[in-house]
């Protein structure tokens, strides 16, 4: 079984799923709170994806395969640096100015959705469409929860489908017999 997507894999896995007709309506983590240093967000990415830009307008071309993720790490030597006057904003303060020492900074194979997602999070639609999320997260627990929604008991696409439609259906046939039968509306005779 594979393992759980990461929120920017499950952005682009939604986005390729639904071919970019729908959006995914779920606020983005906030890291910046965790560091008083410059995030990779801060950092500009050229078109073709092949050097980063600082704050300060020092370019890098230095780029290697993360090992613990999807995307690469640049590397800014100190060399580049040292004149900086960001210095302190951008680099550990334990950290000494040495020719050893380097700046680096993972850029995630999922930048372009993630930026999407932050502008889509910036916008009333956004605002608009949280309000209405609860309103399916109901949905969505009522099936997993009580019409056999969270595990597929059959092999196959097709199968996995058909169980989801008719779990679909026992929800709005329970649905339609609260509102034909509720207390509220008179009993009808049935003939």
């Amino acid at each position: 079984m594979p393992p759980l997507a990461k929120a920017p894999t499950a952005r682009r896995l939604f986005n390729d799923a639904t071919q970019g007709r729908s959006q995914l309506v779920a606020p983005l983590i906030n890291h910046d709170k965790n560091t008083a240093l410059f995030r990779p967000q801060q950092f500009k990415l050229s078109p073709d994806g092949l050097t980063l830009t600082c704050p300060n307008g020092v370019s890098s071309s230095i780029a290697y395969p993360s090992q613990s993720g999807d995307g690469r790490v640049f590397r800014f030597s100190a060399a580049q640096c040292l004149a900086c006057p960001l210095w302190q904003q951008c680099r550990d303060p334990k950290q000494p100015p040495d020719s050893n020492s380097k700046r680096q900074v993972f850029i995630s194979d999922y930048r372009p959705e993630v930026e999407a997602a932050r502008l889509y999070n910036l916008s009333d639609d956004f605002k608009a469409d949280l309000k209405l999320r609860f309103r399916v997260e109901q949905i969505i627990a009522h099936q997993t929860r009580y019409n056999g929604g969270r595990v597929a008991r059959f092999i196959g696409l097709a199968k996995c489908d058909f169980q989801a439609k008719m779990c679909a259906m026992a929800l709005n046939l329970k649905a339609w017999m609260k509102l034909e039968f509720s207390p509220q509306t008179p009993a009808k005779i049935l003939a």
